[in-house]
């Protein structure tokens, strides 16, 4: 099983399995549609929570540093991601 790497400052394409993890010491481990594995620090997991992916649906994840704050996580939903969202809401 292959992690997902996040380089500084490079957005990642994921599709998690489900939003269910594995807690383990340092974070937790998602698994991803690709059969590849997500592992989030705590943190970057609660600011995941929210976005609330469906399973398969594609959303950007990054690793980012800003010079004063140090580093952070960004995460967004594709537009074609909130575009369906947006029709199932006025359905």
């Amino acid at each position: 099983m292959q992690a997902i790497s996040f380089p500084p400052g490079i957005p990642q394409l994921v599709m998690l399995e489900s939003l269910e993890s594995l807690s383990i010491g340092d974070g937790y481990l998602y698994r991803a549609t690709d059969g590849r594995f997500l592992h989030l620090e705590p943190g970057a997991s609660d600011s995941l929570k929210p976005l609330n992916p469906k399973p398969g649906e594609p959303f950007y994840i990054c690793r980012r540093q800003e010079r004063n704050t140090g580093w952070y996580w960004d995460m967004w939903l594709t537009p074609q991601s909130e575009q369906l969202r947006e029709r199932k809401e006025a359905a």
